[in-house]
This record gives C-alpha cells, structure tokens and sequence, in this order.
C-alpha cells in the first residue's frame, strides 16, 4: 500500500524536496542498498525525492520519537528473513504506511529477552550452519539474537580475561589459550549445537532459548569453568575458578 495522494501535503515541488533532510536521504540510500542485497531492486524506480517523502512524513508523525526510524529500519533489514507473518517491504513509502506493524513485530521480538541484535559477519557464518538443523517450536526465530548474544558474550569475557593481573594472571592465560577457542564462531558453534541437542527431545521446552544464551555465570558454564580448572590444579581448581570469577564481576549461581 502506498501513500495516499491525499495524505502528501499540499506544498510546493520546490519547498517540498527542501524538507526532505539529509538523514531522509541516507535512509533512503540504506533502504535502496538493502533492496539490491536481497534482490529486489530491479524493476524499481528510484526517486531520492518520493522515498525522502516517506521518510520525512514519518518524522513529522512520530515528532520527538523519529529518532526511532533508524533503530526500527537497522532492525527490520537485518532480521527480515527470519520472521513469519513479517511486514514486507518493498518501497520507503509502504515502510510509511505499516510502521505500526513493523513496530509491533519488533516488540514481540524483543521480549525474548535478547540483549545484542546487531547483524555480525560472525553471527552469520555460525547462523547459516545452525539453521541447517531443525529447531523445534519453531525456535529458529529466535536463533539469529541467540548467537549474537552469545557471541558477544563470548568475546566480552576472552577481553576480560586477557586484563587479569596479579595471582590470577597465570590461571586466566591459560584458560584463555588452553580452553578457550581463539575462534568465536567456534566454541559458540559448538555451544548452539550442544544446545539444539539439549532441546531437540525435550517436549516440555517452552520455546525460549535466551535461557540457552552463552553466559559466563550459567549454570552451564559455571561447571564446565571448574572441571576445567581442576585439570589446572586437583586440589585448589574450585577455589581458583571462583576467585577468577570474582575478580571479573560476574556473580556467579546465575541460571
């Protein structure tokens, strides 16, 4: 659906293109750049000062909240391919007229509980092979925010680590190079796969992987970080592991 003839103002061709900012035509170049990627250009008619018409009805109708449209549109072109029943776009101006539903779908997405949705070059490598399995209760809508946050989290803690210093610097160099894949798309490839494993039998999941999520005080890691770190040292492993906990701030006995 396009913007209605009647609801474009009644101005000017001249003072009209003047209204239209410059943060209107960048979005219109990143929506034009997005349409190309995903091979929907073609056969389009590209006019910087019809799309910028969209762009700047739509500031005007969300007034102090436009600072909105970017977080919106960022979102939208990188998790578009992953949602059903998802608003398509194929033109600024239909990005116009079903803003409340693009809003509503993101919403929805959001209370996942995801905290990085951020399109990485290392969130699609480790999403392209783990799409290839079957993700149950339709889980795998969630899987692109999953790897994100867990790759981010991952990488968080490998910079914590390499920061350590006193007694403990010993301790976190070797787990960071002994246990630690130097590669994020590798362990957290693993940890997706080991985590598909856990859910792909479990017929009373809720559906929600963000309890899955690659944390550094899960449960799930926490035992993993002591077994480790008693092949470190048998006798003071537990103790060891928990003083580097502390010593990077996670609380740790979180699910």
């Amino acid at each position: 659906m396009l913007i209605p003839e009647s609801e474009i103002p009644k101005t000017s061709k001249d003072k009209l293109t003047q209204s239209i900012l410059q943060i209107d035509k960048d979005r219109c170049a990143k929506f034009r750049e997005f349409l190309r990627r995903t091979d929907r250009l073609a056969g389009k008619s590209y006019s910087p000062r019809r799309w910028g018409i969209a762009f700047r009805m739509l500031r005007a109708k969300l007034g102090d909240k436009s600072s909105q449209i970017d977080e919106i549109l960022d979102w939208y072109i990188s998790w578009w391919k992953t949602k059903d029943q998802f608003p398509t776009i194929n033109d600024p101006r239909q990005f116009y007229t079903q803003w409340d539903d693009i809003v509503q779908a993101k919403d929805k997405d959001q209370r996942y509980g995801f905290s990085h949705t951020d399109f990485t070059k290392d969130g699609e490598r480790t999403f392209e092979k783990a799409a290839e399995l079957h993700w149950p209760k339709d889980s795998v809508k969630q899987l692109r925010p999953f790897i994100e946050t867990s790759l981010a989290n991952y990488k968080d803690f490998r910079t914590k680590l390499e920061e350590v210093e006193g007694d403990l610097e010993r301790f976190a160099k070797w787990f960071k190079t002994s246990v630690l894949s130097p590669y994020p798309t590798r362990f957290i490839g693993i940890w997706v796969e080991e985590t598909h494993r856990m859910i792909s039998k479990w017929n009373d999941w809720s559906g929600k992987l963000n309890p899955f999520v690659f944390r550094v005080e899960s449960k799930r890691f926490q035992e993993m970080g002591v077994r480790w770190a008693r092949k470190y040292t048998e006798t003071r492993g537990a103790k060891l592991w928990a003083d580097l906990m502390e010593e990077l701030g996670y609380e740790v006995g979180e699910k």
